[in-house]
């Protein structure tokens, strides 16, 4: 009777170990997912680096704890709202956000590499690099954010949404044909 229930036995830890291991990463799994989605709705001059930043920031997440993959989420999915409610430059708004998160995901890797190599950091004397270095891991999204933030709140709401009606409004005299 065991001999029969086996290879069920065999499927079903397989199973679990795969659901294990997706829900041990779903913080860099959705890190990816975000950032792809920057890739693809990025302006078509954009897209290659949006793909480029999007690696970046994927495997920065991929080898970094949790809470920053989390922030890599955050950052995309802000991003990619902000560049959607954007009525001035959009495209300039995207072009920072990809920028922004590729250049967090080399942050992400170059701290990975640090933690990898850098030994203990009392052995290497350098205990104050090692606090800079983790500070600015955490602090950066609060920049990205606020620029975020920034480009969205510079300009008040117009009458007539976008800055084309209203240009158009002015130069017709309001005149509809």
């Amino acid at each position: 009777m065991q001999t029969i229930l086996l290879p069920f036995v065999w499927v079903l830890n397989g199973a679990l170990v795969t659901l294990y291991v997706i829900v041990a990463h779903l913080p860099a799994l959705a890190a990816a997912g975000a950032a792809a989605y920057m890739g693809t709705t990025a302006p078509a001059e954009q897209r290659r680096h949006a793909w480029a930043a999007a690696a970046l920031a994927s495997a920065g997440a991929l080898v970094s704890d949790a809470l920053l993959a989390l922030m890599v989420v955050a950052m995309a999915a802000l991003g990619a709202v902000a560049v959607r409610v954007e009525k001035y430059n959009p495209y300039t708004l995207a072009w920072r956000t990809i920028g922004g998160l590729g250049l967090y995901g080399m942050m992400l890797l170059g701290f990975a590499l640090y933690n990898a190599f850098g030994g203990f950091p009392a052995e290497v004397g350098a205990s104050y690099l090692d606090a800079i270095i983790r500070i600015a891991v955490y602090a950066y999204p609060l920049g990205f954010l606020a620029m975020i933030a920034q480009a969205l709140w510079v300009h008040p709401p117009m009458p007539g949404g976008r800055p084309e009606d209203l240009v158009t409004t002015v130069r017709t005299r309001g005149k509809q044909e």
